[in-house]
């Protein structure tokens, strides 16, 4: 055999076996990864609601308060978010519409996030990977709505409801329930032992919603 054509064969074989080793030690990170995922989804349920004390059709919402939340926000992002351009962007965008919410217009009494799976978790070179996360979010809100997912840095943003009756205009005593089915790219990074999110965004996205019952 050609001594060329054989050396490439070794290295060809080396790559293989490299990358099989790879994917196997892998394996851990990927139940790791899916973890973090599925905690940034259950603790990131609630950062676009108020105490309950400001979710009154046109109760004001002190700068003290918007101040907390902005504050709890940066902290979960932190958390689960590296300090690139994208998440200081989802940041700010997340602070602007918590400074501007007007319980005068909008209201957002609940939400909560459903983890459908995550899938196609691969290495991405040495401390990074990649996966798609299928989640579902759930809000109750009234009136007009614009908010951000935790996952995907996806802008929710609602004037109305048009039902069989036509458009309401965004009534502001009228209680909704949305639900958002999305599929969402995500980059990872480990930083210090930990994965976290370079980046991610929306690839498919669904939206429905229904009257609560009581309001319709």
């Amino acid at each position: 055999m050609n001594r060329g054509i054989a050396l490439a064969v070794v290295l060809v074989i080396g790559l293989v076996t490299f990358l099989v080793v790879d994917n196997i030690r892998f394996d851990k990170e990927r139940d790791v990864i899916r973890t973090q995922i599925t905690k940034l989804l259950e603790k990131g349920a609630g950062m676009n609601v108020f105490p309950a004390q400001y979710n009154e059709p046109g109760k004001e919402i002190p700068e003290s308060a918007a101040d907390e939340k902005v504050k709890q926000a940066r902290a979960f992002l932190e958390t689960y978010y590296t300090n690139t351009n994208d998440a200081q962007f989802f940041l700010d965008c997340i602070e602007t519409s918590l400074r501007e919410r007007d319980p005068g217009t909008g209201i957002v009494y609940s939400e909560e996030y459903k983890l459908e799976r995550v899938k196609s978790i691969h290495p991405q070179g040495s401390g990074y990977a990649s996966a798609r996360v299928e989640f579902t979010y759930h809000a109750e809100y009234a009136g007009t709505l614009d908010l951000y997912t935790v996952l995907g840095n996806t802008n929710i943003s609602y004037t109305g409801y048009y039902g069989e009756e036509g458009p309401d205009d965004g009534d502001i005593n009228r209680r909704m329930r949305l639900t958002v089915r999305c599929e969402s790219p995500v980059e990872l990074v480990k930083v210090d032992g930990q994965w976290k999110i370079r980046n991610s965004y929306v690839l498919s996205m669904s939206t429905s919603e229904t009257p609560v019952e009581g309001d319709a």
